[in-house]
C-alpha cells in the first residue's frame, strides 16, 4: 500500500476494500449488531478489528516517519477512527439511501486526507 504519497495510497486502498464491502454491507452491520448480544461473535470481531487496526497503525507510523502524516497523531487511535469512519459510511446508506454515493465517498476522502495531513509548523 506504500507509494510516493501515503495518504493517496491509503485512500485508494480504502476505496478498493469499500467496493468489496459494499456487497457485504448488510452482513457487516448484522455482525456488529450480533456482537453486542453474542460474546463469541464479539470476540471474533474484536480480534479481527485489532489485527486490521494494527496493520493500519503500522502504515500510519511509517507515513509519519516519511513526513506524510501528522506526527502528533496517535497511530493506533487514528487507525481506529479511520475504521469507524469507513464503517459509519456503510450505515449511512441505510439511514438515507438517497444520499449521493460518489459525493459521500469524495467527502470521506476529504475528511481522512485533512485529518492525516501534516500540520504546518
Amino acid at each position: 500500500m506504500q507509494s510516493a504519497n501515503s495518504v493517496t495510497a491509503l485512500i485508494a486502498e480504502l476505496e478498493r476494500v469499500k467496493t468489496r464491502r459494499d456487497r457485504a454491507s448488510q452482513l457487516i452491520l448484522d455482525m456488529l449488531a450480533e456482537a453486542g448480544r453474542n460474546p463469541a461473535i464479539a470476540k471474533i470481531l474484536r480480534t479481527r478489528s485489532r489485527a486490521i487496526r494494527g496493520l493500519l497503525a503500522g502504515f500510519l507510523r511509517n507515513a509519519q516517519r516519511q513526513g506524510q502524516v501528522d506526527r502528533t497523531l496517535d497511530p493506533e487511535l487514528a487507525a481506529a477512527l479511520i475504521i469507524s469512519i469507513v464503517d459509519g459510511a456503510t450505515a449511512l446508506k441505510i439511514r438515507d439511501p438517497k444520499l449521493d454515493t460518489p459525493a459521500t465517498r469524495k467527502m470521506q476522502e476529504t475528511l481522512i486526507t485533512r485529518f492525516l495531513s501534516p500540520r504546518a509548523r
